[in-house]
């Protein structure tokens, strides 16, 4: 795009063949975009001997805003979206309001960018789902009939509450109304892979991705799924054709280096594998080798207080408890082991319901020795986050149970919590326990032996 003017070439390829069909550009100031659409699809409707019903020529010929700017706003926040670079996509949705309030599409999406906030429970995440809620409700006023805010509300019932029945009565009705919206079909593959509904949930991302096959999050979902699966081949695959197609997105490199550890086992090959520098790779370098004392040190540097995310909510102090763990410090382990503990019991009253807490509670006590308040905080995580409520999610309770049963020295308990998180869909794999230091003390049990024999 020069002097306000965009240029377009658009060509229909035979994709069984590779055989080129037909070519056209078109050359319009900025402000014909809409008009350049309907074009484009008007043209290839033509070519390919269909035609537009009336609902798809109203949609194409709708104008979402006249404002240039603010479809510029509009067009970064989405590609900030794909990228989950969710602040930055807020942001740029917002700066698309301000330049028109009457903007319904950047709400709706906008909505869509505060309800994930609200579910990866990044720091700051508080009060997101309400402002949500506030943009759904200004596009039922704007535009009730928006395709997007049914979009919306169905991330509303999913990521909100987890309701994915109501949430998939809407997406049901938008497959009969924008079928090719890839959105749609990324929201009920990432549902579906709550359900456990696994073959269905693949045939979704599949078709999410030939619809946008340069969105980095759809790619990036796709390999999760193929971890969770156990299907480590697939996952290395999957993540270096996403590597190829976007190599500034980093995420793909932790992706190969966790399907490469699965396959491996070794740490030193998975992350020369993955082509994670010297730098971006360095804590997680340091503590599987186990320099710990460096693993400090790039924490205090970072600054980190407070870790917090889908699956953790904990202070650094119980990393620092779990790093003296290791090393056989036991004073300095109980400093920062009850410093955690007291810490987390402050934050408790306000997240009596989340299961992040329980966790950390459970391997904080575990850490300082006090079995009982371990294993019961353990075990009230599972109960808030159960595997019948979120396939993927629900499993991580489970892990950090096992992890309890480890720093309590009851290994029996943690290889019988470990067993059906390797035969059925987890993050968890024979990989980590043979390298992760915290498993060493059952590396010769006869028991960690034949889960290693089975799984392998």
């Amino acid at each position: 795009m020069a002097d306000n003017r965009i240029k377009i070439t658009v060509q229909l390829i035979d994709a069984a063949t590779d055989n080129h069909l037909w070519s056209e550009t078109y050359e319009r100031e900025f402000k014909d975009i809409f008009a350049i659409q309907t074009d484009i699809a008007t043209a290839v409707a033509r070519e390919l001997r269909t035609k537009l019903n009336s609902e798809t020529k109203g949609e194409l010929a709708s104008i979402p805003t006249k404002s240039k700017l603010a479809y510029e706003f509009y067009l970064k926040g989405r590609d900030y979206e794909s990228k989950y670079e969710n602040p930055n996509a807020i942001l740029m949705y917002s700066r698309a309001i301000q330049e028109d309030s009457m903007f319904a599409l950047a709400y709706a999406r906008r909505a869509h960018a505060h309800l994930l906030r609200f579910w990866v429970k990044k720091l700051g995440w508080e009060g997101h789902k309400e402002l949500a809620r506030n943009d759904i409700d200004v596009v039922m006023k704007i535009d009730p009939d928006l395709p997007e805010l049914k979009l919306a509300l169905a991330f509303w019932h999913y990521y909100g509450f987890r309701d994915y029945e109501k949430a998939l009565t809407l997406l049901k009705e938008l497959q009969i109304t924008t079928p090719n919206d890839p959105d749609l079909h990324r929201i009920l593959f990432a549902l579906y892979r709550r359900q456990g509904r696994w073959k269905e949930s693949i045939l979704e991302s599949e078709k999410a991705l030939s619809l946008d096959p340069l969105n980095t999050s759809i790619i990036n979902e796709f390999c999760s799924t193929y971890k969770l699966l156990h299907q480590y081949n697939d996952q290395l695959t999957t993540a270096k054709r996403g590597h190829f197609l976007i190599p500034e997105f980093k995420g793909f490199k932790w992706q190969i280096l966790s399907a490469e550890i699965n396959l491996r086992y070794n740490v030193a090959t998975a992350i020369k594998a993955s082509g994670l520098t010297v730098e971006e790779s360095r804590g997680f370098r340091d503590y599987y080798n186990k320099n710990y004392s460096d693993v400090m040190a790039t924490i205090r540097k970072e600054g980190i207080r407070v870790i917090s995310g889908e699956y953790d909510f904990k202070p650094i102090t119980l990393t620092y408890a779990a790093i003296y763990f290791l090393k056989g410090d036991r004073l300095m382990t109980k400093v920062y082991a009850d410093s955690a503990i007291s810490f987390l019991l402050k934050k408790l009253p306000d997240m009596d319901n989340d299961d992040r807490i329980y966790s950390s509670l459970g391997i904080a006590y575990a850490i300082a020795g006090q079995e009982k308040l371990a294993i019961e905080y353990g075990k009230k995580a599972i109960d808030l986050l159960p595997v019948s409520l979120d396939v993927w999610n629900g499993t991580f309770p489970e892990e950090k149970m096992a992890n309890i049963y480890v720093y309590l020295a009851k290994y029996d308990l943690a290889l019988k919590k470990m067993e059906p998180l390797l035969s059925k869909p987890s993050e968890f794999g024979i990989g980590w326990l043979l390298t992760d230091p915290l498993y060493e003390p059952l590396h010769n049990l006869p028991r960690f032996k034949e889960l290693v024999e089975k799984y392998r």
